[in-house]
Parts: C-alpha cells; structure tokens; sequence
C-alpha cells in the first residue's frame, strides 16, 4: 500500500448503530399503539345512535344550504364557489324530490266544516 491510500475496513468492523437509537424507535411504537388504543372507532358503537335520530325536514335542508351559499360568498376563500355549485345541485335534488313526492289537495278540502 502506498502513503496516499487509506485502507478500507472490512464490513465486520463497521460500525454499528447503537442500542440507544433502536430503544427509541420501540419507545416511540409503544406510544403510537397507546395512542392508536386510546381513538375512538368511527362508525363502530355510534352508527346506532346516528339512526335513531330522524331525518331533518327537507324544507329544513334547503334553508341550511341557503345559508351555506350565502356564507360562502361573504367568505374570501377562493375554493368555496365548488362547494356553492354542489349546494345548489343539492338543493335542486331536495327540492324536486319534494315536488315529486307532493300530493295535490282538492279544493273542497279547504270548506269542509
């Protein structure tokens, strides 16, 4: 060998990582299988509870997109006219399922006595 070159180390002699680091990692997996223990299940007990509740009115719904379009223009945020599209296509369902569903009263029904 000559002056200039710097001898290799075999692989046995390179070094290892320390236990101090593996420790670390088995320590933070601990922690996120206790934090991943402690979440609550989506959809699990709760959907029983999301069922009994009874459907909001559908005169209701529409009022509420109403009022969600209407805060979205007032709003600065430049993504919220996609969201006024699908609120008004939504209303637009609502309102002609209404009108689907609707019955016609008959005109006597006003002057029974």
């Amino acid at each position: 060998m000559s002056d200039t070159q710097v001898p290799r180390k075999p692989a046995q002699d390179a070094p290892k990582m320390s236990a101090k680091p593996e420790a670390q990692l088995v320590d933070r997996v601990k922690k996120g299988m206790e934090k991943r223990d402690d979440l609550i299940e989506i959809g699990s007990e709760d959907e029983s509870e999301d069922e009994s509740d009874p459907p909001l009115p559908t005169r209701e719904v529409v009022t509420l997109c109403q009022t969600l379009e209407r805060e979205c223009l007032r709003g600065s945020v430049s993504d919220s006219l996609g969201l006024i599209r699908h609120l008004r296509q939504y209303r637009a369902a609502l309102l002609r399922e209404e009108t689907r569903n609707a019955t016609q009263t008959e005109i006597d029904s006003y002057f029974t006595v």
